[in-house]
């Protein structure tokens, strides 16, 4: 009986032991697995940490030599050396990489204007002059490209086919040389005003959201004290930022700023963009932007222009003389 008990007892040691042995060894595994798995990840975040300060000004040299390639006038001039659709794939595959590049630069400045304001109020104090100034650097060469006379009327069919062929098929199956001839050029003109309705589209996109960003960015850090009024009305200026936007920064912050800005009649009658001049409790001095001044009673304003023009005078009461802010 005793050697029973005895060897019961042994064989629950054994398996005792294999089963800590083994959680032993399953234990090291996952450690040394979660160690990598933490390794690897923290090398990816700083590498994205930093991929915009790193690559923003490769990025703009790569943007400014797409933008040099794709504004050559052969750069959409068919090769009649290789075939058809190898050219229109080569003009593809470039619009391509500069939508993505375009995309990349748009995206990864946003996530450095939102990161930032979640910095030490002293590193915001300290850095934010450099952010705002080489991301309104980027926008404005985003922005020089974009035409604003571009026609997006132009005509970009959906089905092009010649006769007896199905639409969008391979011009290698016209044995009609005259046809095929034909059939490519009217491809090659629909791919060509395709593409550049892309490119301006995407522009006016990127700059759409970089320029919303950068809006909350100016409102979020330079609402700070010590407030650097005079530093934001310099780089808004310097950099050409949009009249209504520059209107919505300086109406959240409180500074008095005459720049254009839509102004109305109470009647909802008439509309017209101007910048205001002089204002007292009675009337204001406007002027269009072809020069010619105004002069309008402030009771026949709506009501925002009405709180408007209230915001400039308080400010303006508070302002010190000599100490006012520049416009």
């Amino acid at each position: 009986m005793r050697v029973f008990f005895r060897n019961i007892i042994k064989i629950f040691d054994i398996l005792f032991h294999q089963q800590i042995v083994r959680f032993c060894t399953f234990f090291l595994i996952l450690s040394a697995t979660c160690f990598f798995a933490m390794t690897v990840l923290a090398e990816d975040l700083s590498m994205i940490s930093g991929v915009t300060e790193k690559t923003n000004e490769k990025m703009m040299l790569e943007y400014e030599v797409f933008v040099k390639t794709i504004s050559k006038k052969d750069f959409y001039k068919r090769n009649t050396d290789i075939d058809y659709t190898d050219d229109i794939n080569n003009i593809n595959k470039t619009v391509d990489e500069f939508f993505q590049l375009c995309f990349q630069m748009t995206r990864d400045n946003i996530t450095k204007l939102r990161s930032f304001k979640k910095t030490p109020h002293q590193k915001n104090e300290k850095d934010r002059f450099k952010y705002a100034n080489e991301i309104l650097g980027l926008r404005q060469t985003l922005v020089k490209n974009i035409d604003k006379n571009f026609d997006f009327s132009i005509p970009v069919f959906r089905n092009i086919h010649a006769p007896g062929y199905m639409s969008g098929g391979d011009p290698n199956v016209i044995q009609n040389l005259e046809e095929r001839k034909k059939y490519e050029e009217a491809l090659w003109k629909n791919s060509v005003n395709s593409f550049q309705i892309r490119i301006q589209r995407s522009l006016i996109d990127c700059d759409s959201r970089l320029t919303k960003a950068l809006t909350q960015f100016f409102i979020d850090n330079y609402a700070q004290i010590p407030r650097a009024d005079d530093e934001l009305i310099e780089l808004l200026e310097k950099y050409e930022y949009p009249e209504e936007e520059k209107v919505k920064i300086f109406e959240a912050l409180n500074i008095p700023y005459k720049g254009f800005r839509e102004w109305q009649t109470n009647d909802g009658l008439l509309t017209l963009t101007a910048k205001l001049i002089s204002a007292d409790t009675q009337e204001i001095k406007i002027e269009k932007e072809d020069g010619k001044q105004f002069t309008i009673e402030i009771s026949y304003l709506r009501k925002e222009d009405q709180d408007y023009v209230k915001k400039q005078l308080e400010s303006e009461k508070k302002t010190p003389e000599g100490e006012k802010t520049k416009n």
